[in-house]
């Protein structure tokens, strides 16, 4: 929304503000809230009566201020919908009062609830209430913080949602591979330990071979040079985990170097797709303009009398390749604006002899001939419609096609 049209838009709702006062049913915050924020259905009227059925409200990705609140612009696009209750049947006129109606419902909620939770609303109150002293002289205080996960709404660029995926996927690979890799060192560990008292004690010390079954997964990481100190075993361990690290980190990032190439290629295939549809589209149109085109269909136009004129007729009532050949004869014939190209047509396709001799209504003295109804001349009007980006009207057809019949007497004799 431009600036110009919240300035309008404040204009007209200086005297029609209304206020109610709401809890966020996701995150337990109570607020004041314009009447147009909320998400009401189109044919609503919304009243006291009926403004407990609203359950959803639009609510900006900002930190919102008792200036917000106060000015009551129209939502965004882009504001976030939320999930409300209406604490109050009550339509305010007044902020402040709707303001300080919300304290008192505030107050009263707080004490029902567990100890921990009233200290936070306590300072939330004191914090309002000090602002209800001061007549909001302070108006940029914040109101009613709304949860993160109540955010979920506000939509992400390609490049924030590629990062947020990539560093989700980093996480849960991190979560799946340190305890893996704790276990291992621990493992190791556990290993030289036991590989010191193996050595250390005789074989005869062990009571039974389950004892010995228990080690034998560990068999892997027990390091045979019984010299290793508890130090160098420790060192051992970091190192695992620093490899095991860095391999994990190298995978993250070839995924999203993957990821990052198949949207590049998937864009690359599409434009692809696109140029070959319109060079196949361009190279069926200019098959259609070269196709159609031959000399004996050349031979019928112009037209001279009527005995051409009627097998015309009969052609483009039978023949659909004669429909097609004529179409694009009309197209390939061009002109300076609709009525040159009108005039151009016409040129091609009728002489002034048998112009002479035709009229649209077929009225006159010598006239034989009635045109504005043939099949030509319909044909005619819709190949210049399709064909041009202006609009023609049957009127504005009509008017053109008259004049050059009227004046083909005046064209004859000058010829001769």
């Amino acid at each position: 929304m431009s600036t110009k049209q919240s300035l309008k838009n404040r204009k007209n709702r200086k005297y029609n503000k209304r206020w109610v006062i709401v809890s966020f049913t996701e995150s337990n915050d109570y607020s004041v809230v314009p009447v147009n924020w909320l998400i009401l259905p189109p044919t609503l009227e919304l009243t006291a009566d009926n403004i407990s059925i609203v359950e959803l409200c639009r609510w900006p990705p900002f930190n919102v201020t008792s200036i917000e609140l106060t000015n009551a612009d129209d939502p965004e696009d882009l504001w976030g919908l939320f999930k409300i209750k209406i604490l109050s049947s009550k339509i305010y006129v007044n902020f402040k009062e709707a303001w300080h109606q919300r304290v008192e419902i505030e107050s009263s909620a707080t004490e029902n609830e567990p100890e921990l939770l009233k200290k936070k609303k306590k300072n939330r109150q004191r914090s309002s209430s000090e602002d209800d002293d001061s007549d909001f002289e302070d108006c940029s205080i914040s109101v009613t913080p709304i949860s993160k996960k109540l955010k979920k709404d506000v939509p992400l660029t390609y490049t924030e949602l590629l990062v947020r995926n990539s560093d989700e996927e980093f996480n849960c690979e991190l979560d799946s591979v340190l305890p893996l890799a704790v276990e291992i060192a621990a493992s190791s560990s556990v290993s030289y330990i036991i590989n010191d008292d193996i050595h250390t004690q005789t074989t005869s010390q062990v009571k039974n071979t389950d004892e010995i079954q228990l080690y034998e997964p560990y068999e892997p990481f027990i390091v045979p040079n019984t010299s290793y100190s508890t130090t160098s075993t420790g060192s051992l361990n970091q190192k695992i985990l620093d490899i095991l690290t860095n391999m994990q980190l190298e995978q993250v990032n070839i995924k999203k170097e993957l990821v990052a190439s198949n949207l590049i290629l998937n864009r690359l295939l599409t434009k692809v797709e696109v140029l070959e549809t319109n060079s196949k589209n361009n190279s069926l149109n200019s098959a259609m303009a070269n196709q159609y085109i031959d000399s004996n269909f050349l031979s019928l136009f112009p037209i001279k009398d009527k005995d051409e004129f009627l097998s015309v007729e009969s052609n483009i009532v039978n023949e659909v390749d004669f429909v097609l050949k004529l179409e694009s004869f009309i197209k390939s014939i061009g002109g300076c604006g609709l009525k040159n190209n009108i005039t151009r047509v016409l040129q091609k396709i009728f002489s002034d002899e048998f112009a002479v001799i035709s009229t649209w209504t077929g009225r006159g003295k010598h006239i034989s001939i009635t045109i504005g109804s043939s099949e030509v001349i319909k044909l005619i009007k819709r190949f210049i419609k399709a064909n041009s980006n202006d609009v023609l009207t049957d009127s504005e057809f009509e008017i053109t096609v008259a004049n050059w019949l009227r004046h083909a007497n005046t064209r004859l004799s000058r010829a001769k």
